[in-house]
């Protein structure tokens, strides 16, 4: 079933719990692992899992692959806006997701069947939503089977705002991240979506509203990120989204990861960076945003952006990264770089476990950069170099 423009479908997706017991006399084979709650008419908040995917991102993650990338878009590669790089649209909806059995949104969680898969329009089009209930999550916590590798986040709920974002290409990273014990995922918004481009400050490349600028107060107004511990933005997204968040907020804006560092560079609408921001930014040595500066200059320039007595921003570079980071980098840093700022925001103290923790996976996945971050007010920084 194939999505007109602007709107997504809220999917049940099997979670990877492994059911020892079953609280309601069924056995773990016939026990369903998932539940689907439509938002208007069973909204589910204590102690929720969720994913927000517009329709290409969940095709993304139902399939389990990536999607190809789009053809270049000549206007696309020559701006910022990131055009080309991000989620892919226009996908018809495979047959393979239609439901087999008959059922509405008064059916009971525990009767759908392990393999329903059923599609509901969204009447939002900035926030589509799957709830996984409560006791869905104890279920999980006591005999869920642990992957290699995976990694609590300590009860974090995180919003990825989607322009920019990346949740098309890296939908898979998401999914991954949406599915660690304790973490609660929001992709908010969508890509290419009306308005998904710079707003009228922005002079020649920039368009009255419907813009990023509109969206984000819309979701101000709508009070969307009241429950989000921590916000993940890349290319326009932190171009825009955050510094509108920045100004409208001011302190009280979440801590973010800041992927493209938007945020610390040259823009045609000046940037109020609140004082006490915690921000990790994330810069790619062959990211077009770079331009023609030299590595060493480019980590300077994004140093400079930070107000003076601001103490908990970090700036992380990776030659390698392009300006759609790498799924196999995020996989590897981006859960600690989250989990940094927001034990950052929280206590004051300087992350130094996880930053470790950070530079350790980026050695041993053979990547180069340098990561530097604020121990203090004023000029004090301090830098390591990987490998």
């Amino acid at each position: 079933m194939s999505s007109p423009a602007g709107q997504g479908y809220m999917v049940a997706v099997p979670s990877p719990f492994v059911v020892d017991q079953s609280p309601f006399g069924q056995s773990p084979a016939q026990q369903p692992d998932f539940g689907l709650i439509e938002i208007q008419r069973a909204r589910v908040r204590a102690r929720t899992m969720s994913y927000n995917l517009p329709l290409a991102e969940m095709q993304n993650l139902q399939m389990n692959e990536m999607a190809p990338p789009q053809a270049a878009n000549p206007t696309a590669s020559a701006s910022p806006t990131g055009y080309g790089s991000s989620s892919p649209a226009g996908f018809a909806m495979p047959g393979r997701f239609s439901s087999t059995k008959q059922m509405d949104v008064h059916t009971p969680i525990h009767s759908m069947p392990i393999d329903t898969r059923t599609c509901f329009p969204e009447a939002s089009q900035q926030i589509q939503q799957i709830e996984v209930p409560a006791h869905a999550h104890a279920l999980k916590r006591r005999g869920r089977a642990q992957t290699v590798g995976a990694l609590p986040c300590s009860h974090v709920s995180v919003a990825v705002i989607a322009p920019g974002g990346g949740t098309g290409i890296n939908a898979s990273v998401y999914a991954a991240m949406g599915r660690k014990d304790g973490c609660r995922l929001e992709i908010v918004g969508q890509s290419r979506a009306p308005y998904d481009r710079y707003p009228a400050s922005w002079g020649d490349q920039g368009a009255p509203a419907p813009n990023l600028e509109s969206f984000t107060l819309d979701l101000l107004s709508k009070n969307a990120l009241a429950n989000s511990d921590v916000l993940v933005v890349g290319s326009r997204g932190g171009q825009v989204v955050l510094p509108v968040l920045w100004q409208r907020m001011g302190d009280a804006c979440p801590p973010a990861v800041v992927m493209n560092g938007g945020c610390a560079m040259g823009l045609p609408a000046p940037v109020q960076w609140p004082t006490n921001a915690a921000t990790f930014v994330l810069l790619g040595g062959q990211d077009y945003f770079r331009g023609n500066q030299s590595m060493q200059n480019y980590v300077a320039d994004a140093k400079s952006r930070v107000p003076q007595d601001n103490k908990t921003t970090a700036i992380l570079l990776v030659h390698e990264m392009t300006h759609m980071p790498q799924a196999e980098l995020l996989n590897q840093i981006l859960m600690h770089m989250i989990r940094a700022i927001h034990s950052w925001h929280a206590t004051g103290n300087v992350p130094v476990d996880d930053f470790s923790t950070i530079l350790g996976d980026l050695r041993r996945g053979s990547w180069s950069g340098v990561l530097t971050y604020k121990t203090g007010a004023g000029d004090s920084w301090k830098m390591e170099a990987f490998p």
